[in-house]
């Protein structure tokens, strides 16, 4: 069955002690073709901005059952302003976890610096992965184990493959801190093999990688919810010791 994922864009204005202020908040909903039409009267109907529109692919898992996942999405330094949009708006999708952001969480001297091809998607994944707006959603109100579960899932696109990971990346935060311990994540062959330099991590957690085990697929079950999901809503999975 095809499917779509529709962007909503909302304007949240509120009353403040120096006067009115407003901030630009967004959500993403999946939908059937068949749901389609009357989801978009639907948004029409409540004031809210449709900001895109995704035709998604729809992949099988090892249990039959299928997940959602949009085609990959690169970087090209000619293409026009709304194409560049796209690829940051699907950044801040993949990192913040289909969670609202408002302009507030926006890394906009980031955002600057990629449109000018002053830096790389990996390196704006960089900055926003080290930004005060993720840490709040993911750092400061989660579990160790939960957060290094969210950033193999953000950075890499995948669930945790075993303990041992998960131990190496607690270590080396407790270590070494959180500036490293998210490089790590960035610099390593995993990712490189995968994105490089120019495309916005997405979820592949059910391809099979060399040397996976396959503990890793009931792992992605938990972890992957589709586009409509918010990973700020998802409980940690319960790891084993392998």
């Amino acid at each position: 069955m095809q499917r779509y994922a529709i962007t909503t864009e909302r304007v949240i204005r509120s009353r403040t002690s120096v006067g009115n202020s407003s901030l630009r908040a967004q959500q993403t909903i999946t939908v059937s073709y068949e749901e389609l039409q009357n989801k978009l009267q639907t948004i029409a109907r409540s004031g809210a901005k449709i900001a895109k529109i995704e035709k998604l692919n729809v992949v099988a898992k090892p249990n039959n059952s299928a997940v959602l996942e949009t085609a990959p999405v690169k970087w090209n330094s000619d293409a026009t302003p709304d194409e560049k949009e796209l690829v940051i708006n699907t950044v801040y999708r993949q990192l913040f976890g289909n969670a609202y952001y408002s302009h507030v969480d926006r890394a906009l001297v980031a955002e600057s610096r990629l449109k000018n091809d002053e830096i790389t998607v990996r390196e704006f994944v960089r900055l926003v992965a080290k930004s005060d707006a993720y840490k709040k959603r993911f750092f400061y109100p989660m579990s160790q184990v939960r957060f290094v579960e969210l950033n193999v899932k953000h950075l890499l696109g995948r669930a945790i493959y075993d303990q041992a990971e998960m131990s190496e990346h607690v270590c080396r935060y407790n270590n070494s801190g959180y500036d490293t311990d998210i490089d790590s994540y960035l610099d390593s062959e995993d990712y490189n093999n995968a994105f490089g330099d120019d495309t916005v991590p997405y979820l592949r957690g059910f391809i099979t990688q060399p040397g996976q085990s396959n503990i890793n697929y009931p792992h992605s079950s938990q972890l992957y919810l589709g586009v409509a999901g918010s990973d700020r809503l998802v409980t940690a999975a319960q790891f084993p010791v392998i």
